[in-house]
């Protein structure tokens, strides 16, 4: 038996809820994300189809772009529409009512990108291209063709302190610990002292080499995002006094191994604990005399490093972060990303994104580090399904993503040569 479905208008509250409850709902599909992206020259409309009985069984935000020096558009549905992909009818709706609205704004293409798994998802890939959409292939996780990674990383988080802190590697325990010892403080901040996130992004992007956006942009997502809770800001800053008294107690701990090991005989290795324990020792010394001067200038606490964490329904997503140069040496990062996962977790969470990575990378990926960073953190690797176009217009689709990407490649080509 079939059940019929037919389109239905919701108020961004409605739709919000809905995406929020579903188990395919997704941070990019909520209206307040879809606002921020204004600033980029995107619009959105929404989409929703409804049973005989009026209940909502399906929604879908799409984004729209004018593509430049024509009447057109490009027409995306990120992460999909939320709905069961296993009511073929339901899909078929949403389906029918993106065409209509995507020929209304005279979108070539409309693409989607289903937050499903690739494995286990074989039927629902053959039902899309059933229905007229064609899937672009399984491709690196971070290829440039997707607008979305294929392949991300997530946490599982919904477990006590201790289990959340074994379930990292053996390194990111360890500098968690230590962090843990050297008078940083992670704090929540508020959106007036976004200026200081948008300074250490600056010094990120000079320290690793890549363009960062202007202040505007994550003042625009924080300021659309945060009021329905959808997105805080963090900033975890080295205390003074906190730093003072944590480096007293080291140093403490530092003298009674020092006696303990002069007391041993002679031997090379009393020669190298003694040398390890003077070295540290120094260190520490240096840390309180610090600690003196830090006061002095940042009495409420040095900024060391920031993120912006986004929030929808049980899911948590790793989005912005940058860092200082300074005290790195005390990895605030690792404090850091321990107190968010705890926070996510509180907030109702169950698990935490940390975006896309290329899965098992060549040792000369440029995406290698990113890899051995997130895979430290009891991450999973979610491969999902990829992404589908729904032809428009199909000689302006073939310019699009076949001819013009060809002539750049050949012109960067030809350049590079000369």
């Amino acid at each position: 038996m079939t059940t019929s479905y037919h389109s239905v208008s919701l108020t961004d509250e409605k739709h919000n809820h809905f995406v929020e409850n579903h188990p395919n709902g997704d941070l990019l599909q909520l209206t307040d994300w879809a606002q921020a992206k204004a600033f980029t020259g995107w619009h959105y409309k929404k989409i929703a189809i409804a049973d005989c009985k009026e209940q909502v069984q399906g929604v879908s935000l799409l984004l729209f772009k004018a593509i430049k020096g024509t009447p057109w558009t490009f027409a995306y549905a990120s992460k999909g529409f939320v709905v069961d992909y296993n009511n073929h009818e339901a899909v078929i709706a949403l389906r029918n009512a993106a065409i209509e609205v995507a020929k209304e704004e005279k979108a070539i293409y409309l693409k989607i990108d289903p937050d499903l798994q690739r494995e286990g998802s074989e039927n629902i890939l053959k039902f899309l291209t059933s229905i007229g959409f064609h899937h672009t292939g399984f491709k690196d996780g971070m290829n440039e063709q997707y607008i979305q990674p294929r392949q991300t990383m997530y946490t599982p988080i919904d477990k006590n302190d201790d289990d959340l802190l074994a379930s990292y590697d053996t390194k990111a325990r360890n500098l968690v610990r230590k962090a843990l010892k050297s008078g940083l403080e992670t704090q929540k901040a508020s959106g007036e002292s976004l200026d200081v996130f948008a300074q250490l992004m600056q010094t990120t992007g000079e320290r690793d080499g890549f363009a960062t956006r202007d202040i505007t942009y994550f003042q625009s997502i924080y300021e659309k995002l945060h009021p329905n809770g959808h997105m805080d800001y963090f900033l975890i800053r080295l205390m003074p006094n906190q730093m003072a008294q944590k480096a007293e107690e080291e140093l403490a701990s530092i003298q009674k191994d020092l006696e303990k090991v002069s007391q041993k005989k002679d031997s090379k290795k009393k020669e190298n604990q003694l040398k390890e324990l003077s070295t540290r020792q120094n260190k520490t010394k240096q840390l309180i005399a610090d600690a003196h001067d830090l006061q002095e200038k940042y009495p409420e606490g040095l900024p060391l490093s920031g993120a912006l964490l986004g929030f929808c329904g049980q899911k948590c997503y790793y989005l912005y972060a940058a860092s200082s140069n300074a005290y790195r040496t005390l990895n605030p990062n690792y404090q850091l990303q321990y107190d968010m996962m705890r926070y996510a977790r509180n907030k109702g969470a169950k698990t935490y994104d940390f975006g896309g990575v290329s899965v098992n990378p060549s040792p000369d990926s440029p995406y290698l580090g990113l890899w051995l960073f997130k895979k430290m953190w009891g991450t999973k690797v979610s491969d999902k399904i990829g992404e589908f176009d729904y032809v428009l217009n199909k000689p302006l689709y073939f310019l699009m993503t076949f001819a013009f990407p060809r002539i750049r490649h050949f012109k960067q080509h030809l350049y590079s040569k000369k």
